[in-house]
């Protein structure tokens, strides 16, 4: 949990950044989104196949949770990398906001595989986090003379990220400042 911390430190100094494009750490971000990425990748597959729990059995059956300390960090990681999904969308880094959507898509696995345990909501995002995803899915939907399949990619994960913790569990402020970004 050490290095998630580290990781977390990192991506909370990117989102403070005004200009990414002058201001970002490019190699201090990309190297804690890929660490971010890997282990979310691990725990979401673990999960998928049971490992975590040690049983046979998948978690996607059993909903089984990971052990808690993986999960705090889990939680406290959407948010800062669904605000930081906006500032990497509207300055067309399309590397970095690839990995960090990945992550998000990531954590929607490992949410959805744990969704039936109601003391812990891993995918819970607060409405600035919704707005942020919703602002970089429009800033990626402006982009030109960037591959038009990746834009095409991007945008189908941050819709998945969106749909996952949205339709996880709603509440209505979430749903007014969903409504108000889409005016």
């Amino acid at each position: 949990a050490g290095i998630l911390d580290s990781v977390r430190d990192v991506l909370s100094e990117a989102v403070e950044v005004r200009d990414p494009s002058s201001q970002l750490d490019f190699a201090m971000v990309d190297a804690a989104l890929n660490v971010a990425e890997e282990a979310l990748a691990q725990v979401a597959s673990s999960l998928k196949t049971g490992e975590i729990g040690g049983s046979a059995a998948s978690a996607w059956e059993t909903r089984q949770s990971p052990p808690p300390e993986l999960a705090g960090c889990l939680v406290r990681a959407l948010p800062l990398l669904a605000v930081l999904c906006a500032p990497l969308g509207r300055a067309k880094f399309a590397s970095l906001l690839e990995r960090a959507t990945g992550c998000c898509q990531h954590l929607a696995d490992v949410a959805r595989c744990c969704s039936q345990d109601k003391r812990q909501s891993i995918a819970d995002l607060p409405p600035k986090g919704i707005a942020a995803l919703m602002d970089s899915l429009a800033a990626v939907a402006r982009w030109k003379n960037i591959d038009p399949s990746l834009i095409r990619a991007l945008q189908r994960r941050l819709i998945a990220v969106l749909n996952s913790t949205i339709a996880l569990e709603i509440n209505a402020e979430v749903r007014a400042e969903v409504a108000a970004g889409i005016e």
